[in-house]
């Protein structure tokens, strides 16, 4: 309105236009509903063999369903992840692995469900690191005989002695050795403190699956600035969804990652994920919007001094 209007003008276009003037009563505000609890965990709806482990978990390690639940499914994406995708549509696939963290305060026993939820995984892991050290020495001890006899021929061409002819053949039978030659590697599953870079290669070797398990959530300050350089999450963000990852390496090598698969599964206090979600590049790339964020209730105060064991045919 304009100052220069009378009284009466001013009354007249309040009225006109239906707004109060100081002679009608305001409603009430509305009030803002009380902040409700978020929902639980639906574990009722997972197969009866799972859910009866996270009750079992649960019980013995006194501890929310949710954080028991949020674990056995990354431990169940990690064993499906790269190998099935969900289809809702015929144009709309899926891969089954996940991000999931479980933001809970200290004292919530964080790491004993971690333990024991992932404790089968890393044990496999190592049995057959055992059973397949002797193979991958062998293989390993294979591929530099090949590549000195490769270094020893070229050598023997290049002094220009009577074998010539001979030594080509043989050379060039070497080279299509080591280029069909497949290396053997130790086989992992699981990473944790490791650069983008490292988990670039270590997905390359591995068929481009992995894991981060982590009882902490310290990855995040590798994956925001690894050793003073700068963000590089890439790796992380193409191996949610399943976008081709391209490495050059040092030396003209490049590797492909078609497909690649990586379940994280973490564990945070919450002032951590505070100054996470607050930080532009991890949020500005959409990173922190692939994780499944649990906040399990606590049972602290509530805790019953000795729970139930897992019984052994769930376990």
């Amino acid at each position: 309105m304009h100052d220069n209007m009378t009284l009466a003008e001013k009354s007249s276009l309040l009225d006109s236009i239906g707004f109060p003037d100081n002679h009608q009563e305001w409603e009430e505000p509305t009030p803002l509903e009380e902040e409700e609890e978020p929902p639980r965990f639906p574990v009722e709806t997972l197969p009866s063999s799972i859910k009866n482990y996270i009750a079992a978990v649960s019980e013995t390690l006194q501890v929310s369903p949710d954080m028991a639940a949020t674990c056995s499914l990354s431990a169940l994406a990690l064993c499906v992840q790269g190998k099935f995708l969900v289809a809702p549509k015929s144009d709309w696939k899926e891969p089954l692995n996940l991000y999931v963290v479980n933001i809970a305060e200290p004292g919530e026993r964080k790491s004993a469900v971690h333990k024991e939820i992932f404790r089968p995984i890393k044990q496999w892991e190592k049995e057959q690191a055992w059973q397949m050290k002797q193979a991958v020495l062998e293989n390993k001890a294979e591929r530099a005989r090949l590549e000195k006899r490769q270094e020893f021929y070229i050598n023997q061409i290049a002094k220009g002695n009577e074998k010539g002819e001979e030594n080509e053949k043989i050379l060039a039978a070497t080279i299509e050795t080591l280029a069909n030659f497949k290396d053997i590697c130790m086989p992992r599953l699981i990473a944790d403190d490791i650069t983008s870079e490292a988990l670039g290669a270590l997905m390359h070797e591995q068929g481009g699956r992995m894991a981060i398990l982590a009882e902490e959530s310290g990855i995040f300050t590798l994956i925001k600035n690894p050793y003073g350089k700068g963000a590089n999450f890439d790796i992380y963000l193409k191996s949610y969804s399943g976008d081709t990852v391209i490495i050059d390496r040092k030396g003209g090598k490049t590797e492909y990652i078609d497909s690649p698969a990586l379940t994280m599964c973490l564990m945070a206090q919450p002032y951590v994920i505070e100054e996470i979600i607050q930080d532009d590049a991890l949020r500005g790339k959409g990173l922190m919007g692939r994780f499944l964020l649990c906040k399990p209730f606590s049972k602290v105060g509530g805790r019953i001094y000795r729970g139930g064991d897992i019984p052994f045919d769930i376990e």
